[in-house]
């Protein structure tokens, strides 16, 4: 039996017939210690076909931070100091033997919760769930970033929201929607955040006095869905934590909510902190310290200057907010203007700004700039040039972007033409508007983002079960 054991290939399906018994030490090497298989047979289910595994699981397993650039084996022979790393794009080649690791399935089981989450939540809440269509035959939004696709014989388009299918629901008086479902965005975006296909969690809600109605309601929801993960799936969390050793994720009762110029200032405010702490006049000058830090740790220089030996103590200082990237976005945060739109490097800038601050990974901001936001979004009527528009963030990226929409049907084509959308191109939409419909605001949130930052993945791929970005599109 043991010959016939030996020669079973690895990742083969088995049946083992046999005793519990409790082993004479604790069994250092399993997930349960005080119990062990006293085998009295073996039968072979399935066997694998593979002459070779394409690796390891333990090597595709191991905590970030003890990975090192794949090299060939006669390179790391003789250095017990090495391992082997797995490269995401070797993971994602072999998708379904990777999803076989312990961390893949935490990852997925985390992902169905935060959909359970969401939907049982909205249930509650009187919504009704939909399912709109993915296939239009209209580009929407002016036409960018849509995939063209064959409708016998016409053009038809795959959908990039279902936003103005919700909108219609609210003018159907459903008062309340909410679908979960696929999303299709022909941007050309090689990030660590952007997929060609992901999971939309959208809602629609008409509201009674003000659009703060329906960001009381998201607070409420996200502050309902990390509490549930916290208190629920402890596990799972324990082992993806064990492959990527981030932070837990902070969120505070009450929601931050900023306003979008408010959060501006606080960029600048942070800039001005930065420099008192090291004690410097500019940013050029902290620029400058970096540099020459850098350049002094490449020579591994062992006389280190005197002054750099005190901006390397006070940059650990407060390096548990910042690091030495953070710092070479100071000069854009310093610039960014009032009405100017969130870059990626400020979105991070800020989300570390708000974490010393206020102690949390998740918040709100309010008032975005009009300039910046799509046509369906409604003005802010007490301050020119801002709009009733929001975006939320996790760990200082953006996971959900929404709005109080326009409801006024010639107010509503008027944007559109402005915004130099043909009003013909959308004409089923605004035909929508012509009966009356209640004041409505919601948003879209992207599952893959929330897992990948609730995590700190660093990589929306890792949250997607069979990723699609411009460059794959197998398996």
């Amino acid at each position: 039996m043991i010959r016939y054991i030996q020669n079973i290939p690895t990742e083969s399906l088995v049946d083992i017939v046999g005793f519990v018994v409790k082993p004479t030490n604790k069994v250092k090497s399993c997930t349960l210690s005080d119990y062990e298989l006293q085998i009295k047979g073996a039968f072979t289910v399935s066997k694998t076909t593979k002459a070779k595994l394409p690796y390891t699981f333990e090597s595709a397993s191991r905590p970030d931070e003890k990975f090192i650039k794949e090299e060939p084996t006669d390179m790391r022979r003789g250095n017990k100091e090495q391992v082997v790393r797995v490269t995401l794009d070797t993971c994602l080649n072999n998708r379904v033997y990777d999803l076989r690791t312990i961390t893949n399935h935490a990852i997925f089981k985390i992902q169905a919760a935060v959909c359970r989450i969401f939907r049982n939540f909205l249930d509650s809440k009187g919504f009704t769930e939909i399912h709109t269509p993915k296939l239009i035959g209209a580009a929407s939004e002016g036409g960018a970033s849509v995939f063209e696709v064959k409708y016998f014989n016409i053009k038809a388009y795959l959908a990039q929201s279902p936003q103005f299918y919700k909108q219609m629901m609210i003018s159907s008086d459903f008062e309340r929607v909410y679908e979960i479902g696929p999303v299709f965005r022909a941007e050309n975006s090689n990030t660590h955040r952007h997929l060609t296909e992901f999971t939309g969690l959208d809602l629609e809600m008409s509201f009674n006095e003000h659009y703060h109605e329906v960001l009381d309601l998201f607070d409420e929801l996200f502050v309902n869905l990390f509490t549930e993960l916290k208190e629920k799936y402890v596990y799972e969390i324990s082992i993806v934590q064990k492959q990527f050793p981030v932070p837990a994720f902070e969120f505070l009762p009450k929601s931050l909510r900023l306003k979008f110029k408010d959060a501006v200032k606080l960029l600048k405010d942070e800039v001005v902190y930065i420099k008192q702490k090291i004690g410097v006049e500019t940013v050029d000058d902290i620029l400058k310290l970096i540099s020459d830090i850098e350049e002094d740790e490449k020579k591994k220089a062992k006389n280190r200057s005197k002054k750099l030996k005190e901006i390397k103590e006070l940059l650990n200082e407060i390096k548990e907010s910042y690091d030495l990237e953070d710092f070479k976005d100071l000069k854009e945060a310093e610039s960014m203007g009032e009405f100017d739109d969130l870059s990626t490097k400020n979105e991070r800038f800020l989300g570390k700004a708000v974490k010393r601050n206020y102690k949390t990974d998740f918040y709100m901001l309010d008032k975005f700039p009009k300039a910046v936001r799509p046509f369906y979004t409604m003005e802010d009527p007490e301050k020119d040039g801002y709009s009733n528009s929001y975006d939320f963030f996790m760990r200082g990226e953006e996971i959900m972007s929404g709005a109080q929409r326009i409801h006024d049907p010639e107010m509503l084509r008027k944007s559109a033409i402005d915004h130099g959308i043909d009003p013909t191109t959308i004409q089923g939409y605004l035909d929508a508007f012509e009966y009356g419909v209640s004041p409505h605001a919601g948003g879209g949130i992207g599952l893959e983002r929330i897992v990948m930052l609730y995590f700190g993945l660093g990589q929306v791929k890792r949250a997607s079960l069979f990723p699609r970005d411009p460059s794959r599109l197998y398996p």
